[in-house]
């Protein structure tokens, strides 16, 4: 006898709302409850002020029965209580949201401390690796070891502090090494830069500026055209004797 194996039960996926959206949500409930405690406040001070016109038509009778306006101060304090724990709540729940916001401000400008912090370990980075490539390059056009090394200092100070070079993150490497080599009065050699990763990686993304783009197209012109497959699968016969 064949017995059915059963199933293990598949578990349910809850989905665990982020910290900014738990944010969002206690700041939506905040505020509708102090629309709520607003329209009770309201309230109860018409209430209050019905019961003090009923006082005042009470006073006023000439010949008001035994007994008539006895409630009235008693149902007068109720109502008054009333107002001022709602006021108290609202007071307690604006700092309640206050407090919301002081914390979603701290923790935005925190974030965009260390998206900057960030931001500048990138650009550090940046200008580094293309000081290296100035240095080889430098090398390449027959520079001394301790020109290049000079050349690649100046290159990082450049980045630094020059403004013509612009956003170094957003900019292909190829753009800003042509245009540092241009005021150095380096000459790159495009179809050798060509083989280091940068320039693959920037060459495969199609975001190579013109110099590197235009060394590897005319690199591949040079190239000769692939043997046919018939003549590559092609082996000459020995002679016959």
């Amino acid at each position: 006898m064949t017995v059915a194996t059963q199933a293990p039960p598949q578990t349910a996926t809850v989905a665990v709302p982020t910290s900014a959206a738990v944010g969002d949500m206690a700041r939506a409930l905040l505020e509708r409850q102090l629309g709520i405690l607003g329209q009770l406040a309201e309230g109860g001070l018409e209430i209050a002020r019905a019961i003090e016109r009923e006082a005042t038509q009470a006073g006023s009778a000439k010949r008001a029965p035994k007994g008539v306006g006895a409630h009235i101060p008693m149902a007068y304090a109720r109502v008054s209580r009333a107002v001022r724990m709602t006021i108290l709540l609202q007071s307690q729940l604006i700092t309640d949201l206050q407090t919301l916001e002081a914390k979603a401000a701290q923790a935005a400008a925190q974030a965009n401390s260390l998206n900057g912090t960030q931001r500048v370990c990138r650009e550090h980075d940046q200008q580094r690796r293309i000081g290296r490539i100035v240095g080889r390059i430098a090398l390449a056009d027959d520079k001394a070891h301790g020109e290049a090394n000079r050349l690649a200092r100046e290159t990082v100070e450049r980045l630094e502090q020059d403004e013509l070079y612009g956003d170094i993150l957003t900019r292909p490497f190829s753009e800003i090494v042509a245009q540092i080599c241009n005021d150095m009065g380096l000459e790159p050699n495009w179809p050798q830069l060509a083989e280091e990763a940068w320039a693959k990686a920037e060459l495969n993304t199609g975001a190579a500026a013109a110099p590197l783009a235009a060394a590897m197209a005319k690199t591949a012109q040079a190239r000769p055209p692939p043997l046919s497959k018939s003549v590559a699968q092609f082996t000459p016969h020995a002679a016959s004797p």
